[in-house]
């Protein structure tokens, strides 16, 4: 390849490297250039033609290469190993005695590889382990790949959630208790910990499962049984267990775990299958934001069926005890228990459902699994505010008592719509005050008020309409009424939040 075909692929637009893929291997070519040297002279001069690829196993790679255009001395291959620079160690010829440099780079955050050279025969034209003996050591190389802005932030996020983070990784475990530091993952003055994939080798099953529960939170060269172990054992302690992968050697853990997440960018198409959410945008934050999104969708659900079961049990507490409080009962239409629940409920708990999200909620720890939706202070309330609505419609009863049929189902009829409007406010949130959650943070409440006004007033606009529902127009005295007794729905509840308080 020519030099300019080259810089033309490597150098697209206006001069910007765009380099994808592993970081490492990218930080290795950014330095090759800037020392002067190009991939593509280097290809041309020693091409590959073999390689040990890397795995968490081995931690390393190396590769072989022959002589290629441009060198006269054709007599040997070359031999490079690239990786931790403890296990590059075991292949060099003499010591390399550069152990202490290594720990220094790792203490300072970086992720610290050692290379090594070997030349051998030239009719060799594949390697094995085997022919990692008798190396000469060629030097280490220091690579800073800092934790991405606000990643700190969101991991405090995360704890005040209920959620603890740790930091399951292959690198040194200087360089990982360096940027468990930076980012608040490993706090010494808690009594946060670390293990090696040693330590965790030495421990049983039992061992294991008390030091992941209690205070470890960063595990270095680790491999994918360790991270598989690690898994489990938060699991035996009935932990809901999320594992954030990329690689071949994640996707036990992926699989193992409660929710797996693969990296969509960089991360393995086997890491992608064995996980359950794969990140289009390979940060931390959209995990976290996951959750919070969660949470809201939770607490949406539960709104929707506080409201649902409170004005099913107000129509069921109305109509039994209409029936035995009175010997000539006037019980609403099956046609207009239907307009309520379809159109008047209908309508309300789909802009219930659209609720904004809420402050605070980070702020709390997660839901039991064991808990359900309708739980008994759910249902508490939805009973409370059934036996509200009946008790206001009562009241509605008993004043248009003596009236004709027709008319005492009409305001039966309307008082049941129009609490529901300040029902469905009761319901935007279980502890706050409706001041607190703002009344017109949620607009699209009022927008179906409107709708639900225009639809009610055809019902009696529309005579054919009237005469189908049995119903016969209010006079204005009767919509005053309605309205006086219709917010006490909202009253009541607001003055048992207080009370609560």
């Amino acid at each position: 390849m020519k030099e300019d075909d080259y810089r033309r692929k490597c150098l697209p637009g206006e001069g910007i490297w765009r380099i994808r893929g592993s970081p490492t291997e990218a930080s290795f070519l950014v330095a090759l250039e800037k020392s002067g040297l190009h991939k593509y002279v280097l290809e041309e001069a020693w091409p590959r033609i073999s390689e040990i690829p890397f795995s968490s196993d081995r931690k390393y790679m190396a590769t072989l290469h022959e002589h290629g255009r441009g060198l006269t001395e054709k007599s040997t291959n070359l031999l490079i190993v690239k990786g931790a620079p403890e296990k590059i160690e075991e292949f060099l010829e003499k010591p390399s005695r550069s152990q202490e440099i290594a720990n220094e780079f790792a203490s300072q955050g970086l992720r610290v590889l050692a290379c090594a050279v070997k030349r051998i025969p030239q009719n060799r034209r594949q390697i094995s382990d085997e022919d990692l003996t008798n190396m000469q050591f060629v030097g280490l190389c220091g690579i800073n790949d800092p934790p991405r802005e606000g990643v700190a932030e969101y991991i405090r996020k995360a704890e005040s959630a209920g959620i603890s983070v740790m930091m399951i990784t292959g690198d040194n475990e200087f360089t990982a208790r360096a940027i468990g530091k930076e980012v608040g993952i490993l706090v010494e003055e808690r009594g946060d910990r670390s293990l090696t994939g040693d330590d965790i080798d030495s421990m049983s099953d039992e061992e294991l499962i008390d030091a992941v529960n209690s205070n470890v939170t960063i595990l270095s060269r680790t491999s994918p049984i360790h991270k598989l172990r690690v898994v489990k054992a938060l699991q035996s302690r009935e932990k809901v267990v999320a594992m954030n992968g990329d690689g071949v050697n994640d996707s036990p853990a992926l699989s193992q775990a409660n929710v797996g997440i693969a990296m969509g960018i960089t991360g393995t198409d086997i890491a992608k299958e064995a996980s359950d959410i794969i990140l289009q945008e390979e940060k931390f934050q959209a995990v976290v934001d996951g959750v919070e999104e969660g949470r809201h969708i939770l607490d949406s659900l539960k709104r929707v069926v506080l409201f649902l079961l409170s004005t099913n049990l107000a129509e069921s507490f109305l109509i039994l005890s209409v029936l035995l409080l009175f010997t000539n009962p006037v019980l609403l239409l099956p046609l207009q228990i239907l307009w309520l629940n379809l159109v008047t409920d209908g309508m309300l708990d789909m802009a219930l459902s659209l609720e904004p999200k809420g402050k605070g909620l980070l702020d709390k720890p997660p839901d039991s699994l064991q808990e359900r939706i309708v739980k008994r202070k759910n249902s508490g309330l939805a009973i409370f505010y059934g036996l509200m609505m009946m008790t206001l419609t009562l009241i509605i009863y008993i004043i248009y008592i003596g009236a004709p049929t027709e008319k005492t189902r009409t305001m039966i009829f309307l008082g049941l719509v129009i609490m529901q409007w300040f029902s469905v406010q009761n319901c935007r949130s279980q502890d706050k005050s409706i001041l607190e959650v703002g009344l017109f943070t949620n607009r699209i409440i009022f927008i179906v008020y409107i709708v639900d006004i225009c639809l009610v007033a055809i019902l009696f606009l529309f005579p054919p309409l009237t005469a189908i529902f049995q119903l016969v127009v209010p006079s204005i005295l009767d919509m005053v009424t309605v309205l006086a007794i219709a917010p006490f729905v909202l009253i009541g509840e607001e003055i048992r939040k207080k009370i609560m308080k």
